[in-house]
C-alpha cells in the first residue's frame, strides 16, 4: 500500500480498547457537539434521537430544533400565483415501504401515514408501486394497500391513487409509496449567526464540505465557508394614526469614522422618536454595564431585571415601549422580567462585534440549515469518525445488580451495544427533563421528567460514599416548583421561565423583499423579526422549484392581540393571539403586520404557500394551537442558581452519566447554538476528566471553551480594573471577597465608578453639543470642550 493508504489502514485501525464508550441521547447541537469532540478524541460514539429523517427513510433526523422542516406540495396541483390566496404546506412525507410479509410491523406505519394525510390541506396524489411473481401480482399488492387506506381516510380527504406492478419475484409482497410534491424548506426559526458565536464557529471550522467524488482529507471547504455575511440589520415600525411608515437602518459593518454613528443616532431620534435624553441615558448604562467587573454582573445584576438595570421608567413613552419589546422580538424576553446580566451580556457583544470582530459580524447560511450545515455534519461524524446513529429514545433507567450502576432504557434499536462501561450524555430539552408524557384520566397531568426518574432510581440503590447526582437534583427541583404550571396557559406565562419563540414562512413566485437583512418590527403586536433568504442563499430559486422568494418570520409573543388582518390601527390591537387563532389566521395576521412597516407606494405580492413550526400542536377539530413542543427557555431575575451545571467544571453523575443542553449553565448564557455547542464541549470535558482521574496514563486535549465576558472590548479592561476594586472596597486583593451570593445581601463595597461620580448628565450634555454642531457634525474640539465643561474643568476658547 502507498503512504496515503497506510495512513488510512492506521486511522481505522485505531486502538479504542482502553476508552469506553459513549451514548449520546439526542441529536441537537449540544449532542452533536459532543459526538464530535469525543470521537476526535478516539471514542466510539452512538447518538440516539427520536426524530426520524423525512428525506431518507430509517434514519433518525439531525439537528434538534435548528434543523430544516421539510415541507412539501401537491405536485400535480399547484394554486395560481395571482390566486390571493395563500396555501399551507403540509409536513413532508417520508416515503415508504409496505411489506405484507411483516405485516405486524408495516401496519404501524401505515396508520401513521393515514393519520398524517388526514391532516393536510392539500392531499398529494400517491404513487404505489406493487411487486410480485408478476405484473398482476404486483398490482393486486397495491390494490389491496390503496382499499385499506381508503377505508383509513375519511372519504372527502382520500388522495388521488396512481396503482401498478412490476415483476419482480425477489421483492414479492412489497409495496413502495411514493408521494408527488414540491419540496419546501420550513423551519422553527431563522438561524441567526453574530460573529461572537466563537463555540459554533470553531466547529464549523472541522466540518469538510464533501462531495460523493472527494475524499475528507482532500477538500479544503468547510461549513464555516457557507456562512453569508448580512450588511445591515433594520428597525421597521409600522403605520400609525397620520405618521407613515418608517424604517431605520442598523449598519452591521466597522463604522468608518464619527459621521455614520452621528447619522444612525439622528435617525434614532427622527425617525424613532426618541429624545436625547434617552438615548443619553441608555448609552450611559451600557457603558456601565461594558465597564463592571464580572463579580458584580453576579453578585447584583443577575437578581435584577434589565428594566430596572437601564432605569426604563424614566424613558420616554415610546422609548420604553422599544426597550421593553425589542428584547423580546430577539428572543422572547421581556426586559422587565428578563436578567440584567444576560441582556447585558447579549448586548454588548452585538454592539461590540462590528469592532473586534468585523468582516462578518452578522451572518446567514447560503442554504436552507439542513443542507448546508447538519448533512455535513452527520456525514462527516459517521463516515470519517465512526459515529453511529440510531432511530430511538430514552424512556427511562434501570439498576444493573452486577455493575452496581443505573443504565438506560432506549426504545428503539442500538440498545445491543450498551455495556456497564459506557458513558452517558443526556442531551434531551429541558421539557422533557422536567416532565413526561401527559398522564391518563384522574392522574397528574404530567408523569415525572426523566430527572426525576433517574433520582427514583438513584435513591432506590444508593450507596456510601454518596454519588455525585447535584446536577438531577437541581432539575427535580425545578420541576416540582413548576408543577401545576403549563407553559402552554396563558394564565402562568408572565413568570414563566419557559416563553414561546416560533416561526413561519412566506413564499413568494418572485424574491420581493428588498431588505437585505435581519429587520425587527419593534413595534409589532406579536414580535416579529424576519429575513428575506433566497438573496443570501448560493443557488437562486427557478422553475424547478415552487418558489422564488422566502421570508423566514419568528414570532416572540403567541399572548399579545393583533388585529392587523381585520384592518385595526398598528398600536391598537384588537383581534385574537396567536395561541387563539388557526393556522390560516396566524398566518393572514402576520403577513399583515409585515406589510404594515412597508411604504405604501411598494407593491408586494401575496405569498402563494405558508409553512408553521412543526413544534406546534394544533387542535385537530379548531385547528388552534394547543401545546409548543419547543418552549424557549428564559433568564428570569435569580433564576441563574437553579441552572445545573458550573462553566468550566460540569461533573459526572452517579459515576457515569452527564447533562448537556441550552438548560445548563453556560458562558453563552443566552438560549442560542452556541450555548448548546458550549455546554456539548462542557459535557465532553467531564467525561475527559473523569476518565483521566480513573486512569491517570490516559492523556486528552480539553475541548476549548471561551468566555464572551472575557472578549470584551480591551480598551475598557482598566476601568474593569476599577469598578473590581471599588466592588471589593476596602478588602485588599488577597482577601475573600466580602460579597456572597445576590441572595445573601452585599456587605460593603463601593457602587460603580458613574454613580460615585453622577455621570448621568455628561452624556446627555455632550449630545447637546452634537445635535447643535456644524452642518457636517460636531467638531472634535467642541465635544471636547463639552466633556471638560462638564466635568468642571478648563476649556479652551
Amino acid at each position: 500500500m502507498d503512504g496515503a493508504a497506510q495512513g488510512e489502514e492506521a486511522r481505522r485501525d485505531r486502538p479504542k480498547a482502553r476508552l469506553p464508550k459513549v451514548w449520546v441521547f439526542g441529536a441537537g447541537i449540544a449532542g452533536l457537539t459532543v459526538a464530535h469532540e469525543l470521537a476526535e478524541r478516539g471514542f466510539k460514539v452512538h447518538v440516539v434521537e427520536p426524530a426520524e429523517d423525512p428525506r431518507s427513510p430509517g434514519k433518525c433526523d439531525v439537528g434538534g430544533v435548528a434543523r430544516t422542516q421539510w415541507a412539501q406540495l401537491d405536485a400535480g396541483d399547484l394554486p395560481s400565483l395571482d390566486s390571493g390566496k395563500m396555501t399551507r404546506a403540509d409536513p413532508l412525507l417520508p416515503a415508504m415501504q409496505v411489506d405484507y410479509r411483516l405485516w405486524a410491523s408495516s401496519q404501524p406505519r401505515v396508520d401513521k401515514l393515514a393519520g398524517i394525510l388526514s391532516t393536510y390541506d392539500a392531499i398529494p396524489p400517491l404513487k404505489l408501486i406493487g411487486y410480485g411473481h408478476t405484473a398482476q401480482d404486483g398490482e393486486k399488492h397495491a390494490r389491496k394497500l390503496e382499499e385499506y387506506l381508503r377505508g383509513k381516510i375519511r372519504p372527502e380527504r382520500t388522495p388521488r391513487f396512481e396503482v401498478s406492478g412490476q415483476e419482480k419475484p425477489k421483492a414479492h409482497g412489497k409495496v413502495d409509496v411514493e408521494v408527488g410534491f414540491k419540496l419546501l424548506p420550513g423551519e422553527h426559526g431563522f438561524r441567526f449567526f453574530p460573529s461572537f458565536y466563537r463555540h459554533v464557529f470553531d466547529t464549523m471550522r472541522r466540518i469538510p464540505v464533501v462531495t460523493s467524488t472527494q475524499d475528507f482529507s482532500e477538500t479544503f471547504r468547510t461549513v464555516l465557508d457557507n456562512l453569508v455575511p448580512t450588511k445591515s440589520s433594520f428597525l421597521a415600525m409600522a403605520k400609525r394614526d397620520n405618521e407613515p411608515a418608517r424604517t431605520v437602518v442598523f449598519p452591521r459593518e466597522t463604522p468608518m469614522g464619527l459621521s455614520p454613528l452621528l447619522s444612525t443616532l439622528n435617525d434614532y431620534v427622527s425617525k424613532l422618536g426618541y429624545t436625547h435624553s434617552d438615548i443619553a441615558q441608555i448609552a450611559l448604562k451600557i457603558f456601565k454595564y461594558m465597564t463592571s467587573c464580572p463579580e458584580r454582573r453576579e453578585a447584583e445584576y443577575e437578581d435584577i431585571s434589565w428594566w430596572d438595570f437601564i432605569e426604563g421608567d424614566r424613558l420616554s413613552p415610546t422609548c420604553q415601549d422599544h426597550m421593553d419589546k425589542a428584547p423580546e422580538v430577539l428572543g422572547a424576553m421581556v426586559a422587565r422580567k428578563s436578567d440584567a446580566r444576560t441582556q447585558g451580556n447579549c448586548v454588548t457583544q452585538l454592539l461590540l462585534d462590528p469592532i473586534l470582530r468585523p468582516g462578518r459580524v452578522d451572518a446567514t447560511l447560503i442554504s436552507p440549515t439542513s443542507s448546508s450545515w447538519f448533512t455535513h455534519w452527520r456525514k462527516y461524524l459517521h463516515e470519517e469518525q465512526e459515529v453511529e446513529f440510531h432511530i430511538g429514545q430514552l424512556s427511562d433507567f434501570r439498576y444493573d445488580d452486577v455493575s452496581e450502576k443505573i443504565l438506560p432504557v432506549i426504545s428503539g434499536d442500538g440498545a445491543g451495544e450498551l455495556d456497564a462501561d459506557c458513558y452517558f450524555v443526556i442531551a434531551a430539552s429541558l421539557p422533557v427533563m422536567l416532565r413526561g408524557d401527559p398522564g391518563t384520566e384522574g392522574g397528574a397531568p404530567y408523569g415525572p421528567g426523566l430527572a426525576q426518574r433517574f433520582l427514583d432510581v438513584h435513591k432506590q440503590h444508593a450507596h456510601d460514599p454518596p454519588a455525585e447526582v447535584r446536577d438531577f437534583e437541581k432539575l427535580a427541583a425545578w420541576a416540582e416548583e413548576l408543577k401545576g404550571k403549563d407553559w402552554n396557559d396563558p394564565d402562568h406565562m408572565p413568570d414563566h421561565p419557559l416563553q414561546h419563540l416560533t416561526g413561519i414562512q412566506f413564499f413568494f413566485p418572485t424574491d420581493v423583499m428588498a431588505r437585505e437583512g435581519h429587520t425587527l418590527y419593534l413595534d409589532s403586536p406579536w414580535r416579529l423579526s424576519s429575513i428575506s433568504q433566497p438573496r443570501f442563499w448560493h443557488r437562486r430559486r427557478d422553475a424547478r422549484d415552487a418558489y422564488r422568494g422566502l421570508l423566514s418570520v419568528d414570532i416572540g409573543n403567541v399572548y399579545t392581540k393583533g388585529g392587523q388582518a381585520k384592518g385595526a390601527k398598528a398600536g391598537q390591537p384588537q383581534g385574537k393571539t396567536m395561541w387563539e387563532s388557526t393556522r390560516g389566521e396566524i398566518a393572514e395576521e402576520v403577513w399583515s403586520q409585515v406589510i404594515a412597516t412597508l411604504d405604501p407606494h411598494v407593491s408586494v405580492p401575496k405569498p402563494t404557500y405558508y409553512h408553521i413550526d412543526e413544534y406546534l400542536e394544533f387542535d385537530p377539530k379548531t385547528d388552534r394551537p394547543i401545546r409548543n413542543g419547543a418552549p424557549y427557555l428564559v433568564n428570569r431575575p435569580s433564576d441563574w442558581r437553579r441552572r445545573p451545571g458550573t462553566p468550566g467544571a460540569y461533573q459526572v453523575q452517579r459515576g457515569r452519566w452527564v447533562l448537556a443542553g441550552t438548560y445548563m449553565q453556560t458562558y453563552t448564557r443566552l438560549t442560542t447554538m452556541e450555548a448548546a455547542n458550549e455546554s456539548g464541549r462542557h459535557a465532553a470535558n467531564a467525561i475527559l476528566d473523569d476518565l483521566q482521574s480513573r486512569d491517570s496514563s490516559l492523556s486528552f486535549p480539553r475541548c476549548e471553551t471561551w468566555n464572551p465576558e472575557k472578549g470584551e472590548l480591551p480598551d475598557l479592561e482598566w476601568l474593569k480594573e476599577l469598578d473590581r476594586r471599588l466592588f471589593h472596597y476596602p478588602e485588599s486583593e488577597d482577601d475573600e471577597p466580602a460579597h456572597g451570593p445576590a441572595s445573601e445581601g452585599r456587605s460593603g463595597g463601593l457602587p460603580h465608578f458613574v454613580d460615585i461620580l453622577g455621570l448621568d448628565e455628561l452624556p446627555e450634555a455632550l449630545l447637546r453639543a452634537i445635535a447643535e454642531g456644524t452642518e457636517k457634525g460636531a467638531t472634535l474640539s467642541s465635544i471636547m470642550s463639552t466633556i471638560a465643561s462638564s466635568l468642571g474643568l478648563p476649556t479652551r476658547s
